[in-house]
């Protein structure tokens, strides 16, 4: 994975779901993708946005990232930017 945070503008986005993980990447194509391919794909890609880390961390089958996150999480931010606001931690949660 690359050591810079590149803009939210910029940035890959991964979703989880029952058939796998959705990735949009940073060229703006929209890929469906098993676990195996997105492990590969992490080491390569620039951070990506995310939500919720140690459910997708888990859904790939990894050790959830340690602090400062290589991951760009959204919930993560919600929750500095709304403290104490429930939320479903997931995508449609955070819409």
């Amino acid at each position: 994975m690359q050591s810079s945070f590149p803009s939210a503008h910029d940035a890959p986005a991964l979703t989880a779901h029952h058939r796998g993980f959705s990735l949009l990447t940073e060229d703006g194509e929209f890929l469906t993708l098993p676990a195996q391919e997105v492990r590969e794909r992490l080491h390569t890609m620039p951070c990506p946005l995310i939500v919720h880390a140690p459910s997708i961390a888990r859904k790939l089958g990894i050790q959830p990232p340690g602090q400062p996150s290589p991951w760009l999480d959204l919930l993560e931010l919600y929750a500095f930017v709304y403290p104490a606001t429930p939320l479903a931690p997931t995508p449609r949660g955070l819409a």
